[in-house]
């Protein structure tokens, strides 16, 4: 009986311990999948303080770029907000010396990282161009072309005004026409007609009604 007792007490000692022993492994997986995790968040993290303090430079005092950029990074997943992002980028703005900033706006290639800037570039042209496109349909009162929108696009990289490409009549890259699309779908930008309104005089209209 107690021969009995005693191996019963083995089994479920030798259990305990392999529960253990399991409990043990998969700790120590979680520590790993927890630490690659935490590792690619700051990688993520130090990706979108780079390019948010690009944007801040090259625009400031406007800080509608890095705004804008920040309302797509999903800060949340990260654990942060974007008003404390932004927070945060400001106050990394305000701490840099004048020659860093300088080093930012005109030989962003020697300190910044090359995909942040590739991102930081791209995000600030496209932002640019959007900017420019609300404003023509507001003050033209008409649709801007596929060849203006590319035009300006180039003026931003290749500091020549839109005006002076047009004349040129260079006509869009293939892969000009593919960004067009990637920026509309990213954007969501709708380049087109406007339709044709007649404003009439608000007595007219509510005589009309």
């Amino acid at each position: 009986m107690l021969s009995s007792r005693c191996e019963e007490l083995e089994e479920k000692l030798l259990s305990k311990q392999l529960d253990l022993v399991e409990l043990s492994l998969q700790r120590k997986k979680f520590e790993r999948t927890l630490k690659a995790q935490r590792a690619a968040a700051k990688k993520k993290l130090d990706s979108v303080q780079q390019v948010s303090l690009l944007l801040l430079a090259w625009s400031a005092p406007d800080m509608r770029p890095m705004e804008k950029y920040l309302e797509t990074a999903s800060l949340e997943s990260l654990g942060y907000s974007q008003q404390q992002m932004a927070d945060d980028i400001i106050d990394k703005y305000l701490a840099s010396s004048i020659e860093d900033i300088m080093l930012m706006m005109v030989h962003a290639d020697q300190c910044m990282p090359p995909n942040a800037l590739r991102i930081a570039q791209r995000f600030w042209q496209e932002h640019a161009v959007t900017a420019w496109i609300a404003k023509h349909n507001r003050v033209q009162g008409v649709a801007a072309t596929v060849l203006q929108v590319i035009a300006r696009r180039r003026s931003l990289s290749l500091s020549l005004s839109p005006t002076d490409l047009l004349e040129r009549k260079v006509l869009p890259k293939a892969g000009e026409l593919k960004w067009l699309q990637r920026y509309r779908r990213r954007w969501r930008v709708h380049i087109g007609r406007l339709p044709t309104v007649t404003i009439l005089p608000l007595a007219t209209r509510r005589a009309k009604a």
